[in-house]
């Protein structure tokens, strides 16, 4: 699955999309990706995600970590009380302080905790990548818009250039007397028609490239991008069978790893609650401080406490969290299940959409070029005074939907592959392959 490089290494050329642009230099498709990943919200959300399902597993083994526990107090008597004379005796305070030491030594929710944790964390990890992916879909998906749209501009302004033509030659005509005035106005209409064309794609232009600007953080501004070479259809074409994609995609589909770390999760989480019966084991050392000392609470003194703790009825709380944990761990199969159904059809899917485009595109492009050679005979016998201007009027609009169709299918071809790379799972790998590194285990890295 390597078309993603073929497909940047084709979006070069040297043409920019806009005349005014917030950047030097046209860019290019590796460097939108760069910038979106650097500066794009979503990248960074993941990212936080990721962090946050990173604290769980040490959420779990933190209930076998020591801890110690100061405690200070002072007992402040009435002024005064009476004795066994039967006087007043005036009572001193009691101070007393203490320092425990609590080492838990078993617990039966540590381990299951810790490896759901884990599982959990690389959930978010796949998911972080997958989110990336989407990103990275969009901005790829608007890159080819833009290069599209400006085509379509480039086309629009050469017919509004033969509109202009045919309108010269209509009043050239008329003037000599060899047509009459409904030529003229057919001519009329045509050019208004063709600038009416041009500034709509203009701004459509214009807009396709403020999104992709919003998408990689490059202002509120266009962008200036480069154009595709001749020929990247033909070298966009995918060979692989859809058997082989098919089973690429169950291989390596981000969302489809993620669900199956859940379940996994969920599976840990049931074990956790069936072990939710077993005994808790601590060691307990607490040293106490006593002034003044007395038979009860005397000065100086330490115990050493072992403790085990036995559940053995919680009202049917235990029974109901491993009810519910097997409800989950269910949903979680199902989830899975139902999941590479819905892959293996995206993929279908998208591998048919691919076919069809490619169909369309040879289709139109002979269209183009019959209508091409249709308009230039047209055009002589116009102007040889044997065919009318709606004969012209007619060739015209069809070679100007010709060459429309033919520049909208060739970067909807593009856009084709590129959605089938995404249903895969191959898009941007060279990018986000990095990204399921898990985060700093250090101690500086969970504080962060």
């Amino acid at each position: 699955m390597r078309r993603l490089p073929i497909l940047m290494a084709g979006l070069l050329a040297l043409r920019p999309c806009f005349g005014q642009t917030n950047t030097e230099a046209p860019l290019t498709i590796e460097r939108a990706f760069e910038m979106a990943l650097e500066r794009n919200e979503e990248a960074r959300l993941a990212d936080l995600a990721v962090k946050q399902r990173a604290l769980l597993p040490w959420r779990s083994l933190s209930l076998l970590f020591p801890s110690l526990t100061a405690d200070a107090s002072r007992m402040i008597p009435e002024d005064e009380i009476v004795g066994e004379s039967g006087s007043p005796v005036v009572a001193d305070p009691t101070d007393r302080a203490s320092l425990r030491l609590s080492q838990p030594l078993f617990s039966s929710d540590a381990y299951a905790g810790y490896r759901s944790g884990r599982s959990l964390e690389r959930a978010a990890i796949e998911d972080r990548v997958f989110r990336l992916r989407d990103l990275l879909f969009r901005v790829a998906a608007t890159f080819i818009d833009c290069l599209k749209l400006e085509h379509v501009v480039g086309i629009n302004r050469e017919t509004l250039t033969l509109a202009e033509e045919q309108r010269r030659t209509a009043e050239a005509r008329y003037e000599a007397g060899e047509v009459p005035k409904t030529d003229v106005l057919r001519a009329e209409v045509e050019v208004s028609r063709a600038r009416r064309e041009l500034d709509v794609s203009r701004n459509q232009w214009q807009l396709a490239g403020a999104q992709l600007a919003t998408l990689i953080g490059a202002g509120d501004g266009p962008v200036s991008v480069q154009a595709p070479p001749e020929g990247l259809a033909d070298r966009l074409e995918h060979a692989d069978s859809l058997e082989t994609l098919i089973a690429a995609a169950l291989e390596q589909r981000d969302d489809l790893r993620r669900a199956a770390y859940e379940r996994e999760a969920a599976r840990w989480s049931l074990v956790k609650a069936r072990r939710g019966w077993w005994p808790t084991v601590s060691f307990d050392v607490e040293q106490t401080w006593a002034d003044p000392g007395s038979l009860s609470q005397p000065d100086d003194f330490w115990t050493a406490t072992f403790r085990a703790s036995l559940p053995l009825f919680e009202g049917g709380a235990r029974q109901l969290d491993a009810r519910e944990a097997r409800y989950a761990l269910e949903e979680a199969d199902l989830v899975v299940s139902q999941l590479v159904k819905t892959v293996r059809l995206q993929v279908t899917e998208a591998w048919l959409r691919t076919r069809t485009a490619r169909v369309l595109l040879d289709a139109t492009q002979k269209e183009l070029e019959l209508a091409r050679e249709n308009y230039d005979v047209v055009s002589q016998r116009y102007r040889a005074g044997k065919a009318t201007s709606l004969d012209q009027v007619d060739a015209f609009t069809q070679l100007s939907r010709a060459r429309t169709s033919v520049a909208n299918l060739t970067y909807d071809h593009q856009a084709a592959i590129l959605h089938l790379l995404r249903q895969v799972g191959s898009l941007g790998e060279r990018y986000v392959a990095d990204t399921r590194s898990e985060p700093d285990r250090s101690a500086r890295g969970r504080t962060e």
